[in-house]
């Protein structure tokens, strides 16, 4: 994790440190798909960041909004302080039959799944799909321990988002300002009045 982490730090952005970190995860832990979900304001999860391994199809398109209650149980353990580990797709049959055909319509039969938090407060997990059977634990374990650095990722994402946002717009109107302006007719086509 140490190598993908110092990769990771490098990146010139937050969204591409955890670009980086999910595909070094992805091929150490020799997993089709590496992502992140986020939990939404109407209380659903966005799949926000997402790796896959080649010939592997990408999910993230189709994973937005998903309803709370396809991962309520998930989330259930995550308050227990348990993550989410699936051997075998198999075994949740009958007792996530939600989450099941959810994971079965994206040819999942094995993941490990951690949850991510903001001050003690579960703000979404991430996880990686089809791990070898054998090494789905030390999936979990490796997820755990780089956890701390994806939530670092999103929370210096969001920073710099509402920084931009006050440099754009008048705090008392919230009306774009000078900058915004001037950034709008940077970008307008030449000739365009």
């Amino acid at each position: 994790a140490n190598e993908g982490l110092r990769i990771a730090l490098q990146a010139p952005t937050p969204d591409k440190s955890i670009d980086v970190i999910l595909e070094y995860l992805g091929k150490a832990l020799k997993g089709e798909r590496t992502y992140v979900f986020e939990r939404n304001e109407s209380g659903g999860d966005d799949n926000t960041y997402e790796w896959v391994a080649s010939g592997v199809t990408s999910e993230i398109d189709n994973l937005q909004n998903l309803p709370s209650e396809v991962c309520a149980n998930w989330y259930q353990n995550f308050s227990a302080d348990k993550n989410i580990i699936i051997g075998d797709l198999e075994d949740i049959r009958e007792s996530d039959p939600l989450q099941y055909e959810n994971l079965k319509r994206q040819n999942i039969h094995s993941l490990a799944v951690v949850p991510l938090y903001d001050d003690g407060r579960i703000i979404g997990f991430y996880g990686v799909d089809n791990p070898p059977g054998e090494s789905v634990d030390y999936a979990q374990n490796m997820l755990q321990i780089v956890g701390h650095f994806i939530t670092s990722c999103l929370k210096r994402r969001n920073l710099l988002k509402e920084l931009r946002n006050m440099s754009y717009s008048d705090q008392l109107t919230g009306i774009g300002n000078r900058h915004a302006m001037y950034e709008y007719i940077a970008d307008m086509r030449y000739g365009e009045s």
